[in-house]
């Protein structure tokens, strides 16, 4: 029996991974991203039977179509905008899923980080604004000079 992978909704840091039950590559795969698991508990994983499963079938056709994969390959592992075709072993294709999973981690770091930056910049501007009004309330000119209302 396979493992079960974690599932989860919309998230940045989630890889997918279609696979047949009867494939010794996808096999190979699944081992070798049990085995890393702890190594990056940021990335959630969804994971496809498409051999048996005519559902998984159909949705793995569509993201050949989108990524141009050729459909009668497995495992298929797709990392945010790269993707894996196969597996042959740790040295190889294993260095390279981690290099894809370690870019998809900084470029949603970096988003992340744009997205707290332009949220703090508005809490400013807002705190600004705010303060601009309310003196605009408490003081007003009057003969040249600022004074309390």
């Amino acid at each position: 029996m396979l493992p079960a992978f974690i599932f989860a909704k919309e998230n940045p840091l989630e890889i997918s991974l279609f696979y047949g039950r009867d494939c010794s590559a996808s096999h190979a795969m699944i081992g070798f991203l049990v085995e890393i698991a702890d190594k990056y508990p940021q990335i959630e994983r969804r994971s496809y039977e498409v051999a048996y499963n005519s559902d998984n079938r159909a949705y793995f056709e569509e993201i050949c179509r989108k990524y141009k994969i050729d459909s009668s390959k497995i495992p298929v592992l797709i990392i945010g905008d790269h993707y894996v075709v196969g597996f042959k072993d740790k040295a190889t294709t294993g260095k390279t899923i981690e290099r894809y999973l370690e870019e998809l981690i900084q470029k949603t770091a970096q988003k992340n980080k744009e997205a707290t930056d332009r949220k703090g910049l508005v809490a400013i501007i807002s705190f600004f604004v705010i303060l601009i009004v309310v003196f605009a309330l408490v003081f007003k000119k009057k003969n040249g000079k600022i004074e309390r209302v």
